[in-house]
């Protein structure tokens, strides 16, 4: 019998999903495991696995197509099983179902313009979608490339040792689906909270002492952003108006600590999660932060959570910054550069280093002196840690 291979929900918040490349074709015996395609939503792209072994008997959409979450996407089944399209008429039905009639029609009408559109592009540039954006993004000339996929069409690991093209392309660029989410997320939240800025310096001459000890004495590799989320989803759990969501008419505080970490990428910015921060130790910190910023730049977010409280660290570009808030939550911490300057302790003259972090918060569900009591137990708490 077919089985479905279904559009997975990556994240409570995924409602539908982009297929920007298939990794398979009708007639590819596949094994449990097996990555069958790639797709694409408004945070990250992700691959789909498949859990069954067989023959791809059909697949439902073409690459570009959009369609929701727990749909079926492909089928797969015994190799003698015919291709049996009242099968799969009968198993998407009840999926189907929930939509009216005129509604059926226009998704069908905008499915099959998009069909043509990217049959073109196939046509003109031998290329996926996915592939396309990648070679736009690092600037490298498809035409130099072989490619592995249908007809010989370049897909997406083929552009793993391309070299990028020595000219500058111009004129317009349109926003990935990824750019646009943020385009439009950032300009929200700059026209509809009411952001309020604090400042502080934090002594970390100490701290970098004991962090190098550490990691020289348990061959590991703690990081000061490691440090900064320990510390701040310690205090979190003292100021709750922080770690919210902030609406029009409410301001809902958040049981559960999920600290978002900002990972610089290829087409912008993704915030992986950290959920349950404030139950991690350093090292599983650590670890957790390894893995979602090492999956957010090869384009996959494995976050399980949303997130209550951001953090950015541009730190190592040696610059401070006022971040901008991620909309819904009520505040973001943005971690600058560490800088040695001469300063007087007990009336002796040194030479200390000091990190600077602004919080950025939403004035409607936090006031100026609730934030600087957090920011002055957050700078106690930092000074103060015991690795």
């Amino acid at each position: 019998m077919a089985t479905p291979v279904l559009m997975p929900q990556v994240g409570q918040d995924l409602e539908e999903g982009t297929l920007t490349e298939w990794m398979v074709e009708v007639g590819d015996t596949v094994k449990k495991g097996d990555i069958v395609a790639v797709v694409e939503s408004e945070k990250a792209s992700f691959e789909v696995e498949t859990y069954q072994e067989g023959v791809v008997l059909e697949l439902l959409y073409e690459e570009g197509d959009t369609t929701t979450v727990l749909e079926p996407i492909m089928f797969i089944g015994a190799p003698d099983e015919a291709n049996n399209n009242e099968k799969v008429q009968a198993e998407t039905t009840p999926v189907a179902a929930v939509t009216s009639s005129t509604e059926n029609d226009t998704k069908a009408e905008q499915t099959s313009h998009l069909n043509t559109v990217i049959s073109a592009n196939h046509g003109q540039l031998g290329a996926s979608p996915l592939a396309r954006r990648v070679a736009a993004n690092r600037n490298i000339d498809l035409a130099s490339v072989s490619g592995s996929g249908p007809g010989g069409a370049v897909l997406e690991r083929d552009l793993a040792d391309a070299e990028p093209s020595s000219g500058n392309d111009y004129g317009d660029q349109p926003y990935s689906k990824v750019r646009q989410v943020i385009a439009d997320r950032l300009t929200e939240s700059k026209q509809t909270k009411p952001h309020f800025y604090l400042r502080t310096e934090v002594d970390v001459t100490d701290l970098l002492a004991k962090r190098k000890a550490y990691n020289q004495s348990n061959d590991d590799n703690l990081s000061i952003n490691d440090l900064v989320i320990f510390a701040v989803s310690r205090q979190l759990k003292h100021h709750g108006k922080l770690n919210s969501h902030v609406f029009a008419d409410r301001c809902t505080l958040l049981e559960d600590i999920h600290i978002g970490v900002a990972v610089s990428v290829d087409d912008g910015l993704l915030v992986p999660v950290i959920d349950h921060a404030d139950r991690k130790s350093l090292k599983e910190i650590n670890q957790a932060s390894r893995t979602l910023a090492e999956g957010a730049r090869n384009g996959m977010n494995k976050s399980k959570s949303r997130g209550s409280f951001t953090i950015s660290n541009m730190g190592k570009w040696g610059v401070e910054l006022l971040p901008i808030i991620n909309p819904p939550e009520a505040a973001i911490l943005g971690v600058g550069t560490i800088n040695k300057r001469a300063c007087c302790i007990n009336n002796e003259l040194g030479w200390r280093d000091f990190m600077v972090l602004t919080l950025s918060a939403d004035h409607r569900a936090v006031d100026g002196v609730y934030g600087a009591e957090f920011m002055m137990k957050l700078k106690e708490s930092i000074t103060a840690l015991d690795l």
